[in-house]
């Protein structure tokens, strides 16, 4: 909810959180609620989510809501009972790529990668990175990384820019997309537009 009001208002995540406002924040928060309080967005938090307890909420919600794209924070969190780890997350990336197939919408979702990447010289992640499974390669349409210099330089010369590595892709290119990111916010920005528009 936190984050979700900061990228609606542009108050920072921090000042929300720790209910520190300046006056003008009121204004920019009412708005922000007004903007998102319409929003068709559904959310399930649940810890330890199984797979068949996902693909059935996903199925009621495209039947009684039309949703239109389904997101998993994240690939690695989903649960099937009786599999080892490896088994596990490629069952689950099977089962996504059904879901989205059988609902027709796009299912976006969060993986992690292997703890491997902040020990090379060059830490942009590939799709070989991903942890657990070359299952997730597989099936996935897509495969976008992010990456963003200044985590791990303090001198970088690309301070709040974060690169979209576009690993896989189906059905277009790969390459990479530049965003600014605006950490306050968790907001990413076009690059070619004036901070904050």
């Amino acid at each position: 909810g936190i984050r979700r009001m900061a990228l609606a208002s542009g108050v920072g995540a921090a000042v929300i959180r720790s209910g520190q406002f300046h006056e003008e924040d009121w204004a920019h928060l009412s708005a922000g609620m007004r903007k998102s309080k319409d929003s068709p967005l559904w959310i399930y938090d649940r810890s330890a989510v199984t797979l068949d307890e996902l693909v059935g909420v996903a199925r009621k919600w495209k039947h009684t809501y039309g949703i239109k794209a389904l997101f998993v924070d994240y690939a690695q969190r989903i649960t099937v009972k009786g599999a080892d780890r490896i088994t596990e997350v490629a069952q689950v990336a099977r089962g996504l790529k059904n879901l989205a197939r059988d609902l027709q919408i796009p299912v976006i979702t969060l993986a992690q990668v292997v703890k491997g990447v902040d020990t090379r010289p060059d830490k942009r992640p590939h799709a070989g990175d991903l942890a657990n499974s070359d299952e997730l390669t597989r099936e996935a349409d897509q495969i976008l990384m992010l990456y963003r210099d200044d985590v791990y330089n303090r001198d970088s010369p690309a301070p709040g820019i974060v690169e979209v590595l576009i690993e896989k892709n189906r059905h277009g290119p790969t390459g990479y997309k530049s965003f600014r990111f605006v950490p306050e916010t968790m907001a990413f920005e076009d690059i070619n537009r004036a901070p904050g528009q």
